[in-house]
């Protein structure tokens, strides 16, 4: 037996709507549509004219290719079938310029984020619900070398951290007004879930940037927390920001110590505690 494919397959499941009523209506027309099911082009079709293409592109041509039986933009006459006239460059800008199927986003998501009007508030709201806890709580927190949009962060953030599981999850908290990821989502008196966030090899932190801003999803703010960490604007694909946090043993060994404390919890002692671990009243 042949070695089977290693990559990544996507399969194309189509359907003619009210295909029951077309083929009583105009069943010569229905044989011609369904006989264009056998006319998709091959995968070296799909490899020359789409090397360039994303999958999701390559997707859509594979549609318009059922509703138009060719690969150029013009319909096919007379069969009673409406082509899709939109370019596909039209269904996102993000999607040009792809040169892989594989995602932009390629590690795991270890990291939950909301955006709060309290702090305490928010870790009591969750213990409470879910049995989250304890918190890390870093108040009046400035980012090193701390950037929005290109320009130097003018306001302090609050901070809590915490597991519920094997979720980590972080609370951020806005008292001062001035421009930020988090202004970006909610105006004053707003709160709301606000990003999510995965651990990025340190190194690989800069070539992540050009990836995301190559397919069009801007790095909105940066700064520097034991390793380097970056914010991607990506709420035209997700909803929400997207951290990517440079990876190392130093970090590695924080979110460790927030996960032991959590599992060794004895579930109501000392729920809000500062950054180095100590009871905050």
């Amino acid at each position: 037996m042949g070695r089977g494919h290693l990559g990544r397959v996507t399969f194309l499941f189509t359907d003619i709507e009210g295909s029951t009523r077309l083929w009583d209506e105009n069943p010569e027309s229905m044989k011609a549509a369904t006989a264009r099911v056998a006319t998709l082009p091959s995968h070296a079709q799909l490899m020359a004219r789409g090397a360039a293409m994303s999958r999701d592109e390559i997707v859509l041509l594979l549609l318009k290719h059922l509703r138009t039986g060719m690969l150029d933009d013009a319909p096919s006459p007379g069969d009673g079938f409406s082509p899709i006239r939109r370019p596909v460059a039209e269904y996102g800008e993000h999607l040009r310029g792809r040169t892989t199927m594989e995602p932009l986003i390629k590690y795991p998501i270890l990291q939950h984020a909301w955006f709060v009007n309290d702090i305490d508030a928010a870790c009591n709201k969750w213990h409470r619900m879910t049995g989250a806890g304890p918190f890390f709580v870093s108040r009046g927190h400035w980012g090193d070398r701390h950037l929005y949009r290109g320009q130097e962060m003018t306001v302090p953030l609050d901070y809590a951290f915490g597991y519920h599981g094997d979720t980590h999850v972080q609370f951020i908290q806005q008292n001062h007004e001035g421009p930020s990821i988090y202004r970006d989502m909610f105006k004053a008196g707003e709160e709301g879930f606000h990003h999510i966030g995965m651990l990025v090899p340190d190194d690989d932190i800069e070539k992540v940037a050009a990836e995301f801003e190559a397919a069009g999803f801007p790095v909105a703010s940066s700064l520097w927390a034991i390793a380097n960490v970056i914010y991607v604007d990506a709420r035209e694909a997700i909803g929400c920001f997207l951290e990517c946090h440079g990876d190392n043993p130093q970090i590695r060994g924080v979110f460790d110590g927030w996960k032991k404390a959590h599992d060794e919890w004895d579930g109501h002692t000392d729920l809000i505690r500062g950054n180095r671990g100590q009871p905050v009243d």
